[in-house]
């Protein structure tokens, strides 16, 4: 059996980066990443950067994309126009 998880590796995709010092769902991640490194490889895609080291030292190998502005706005009167043109604008019904 040890050869065989010997052999195995692990992808691990995300678009949060797993950080201990971030929010809950990175937290989260985090503690699952390196517990979960501790038996297999990991190679880890990421839109963003990893700023954890315990991170970046468990992954066995990192790809960082680079993040890209959300089209949706959080301010209320711009989201609801872009979702109106979104709406109208569509060629497909909704």
């Amino acid at each position: 059996m040890q050869g065989r998880r010997g052999s195995r590796r692990v992808l691990w995709v995300t678009e949060e980066p797993p950080d201990r010092r971030l929010g809950g769902g990175n937290i989260r991640q985090a503690y699952l990443f390196e517990h979960l490194a501790r038996e297999f490889p990991i190679d880890l895609l990421v839109v963003g950067s990893v700023q954890d080291e315990g991170i970046r030292a468990a992954a066995k190998h990192i790809t960082e994309l680079p993040k890209k502005a959300a089209l949706m706005t959080s301010n209320p009167v711009g989201r609801r126009a872009l979702e109106l043109a979104i709406a109208f604008g569509s060629p497909y019904p909704r």
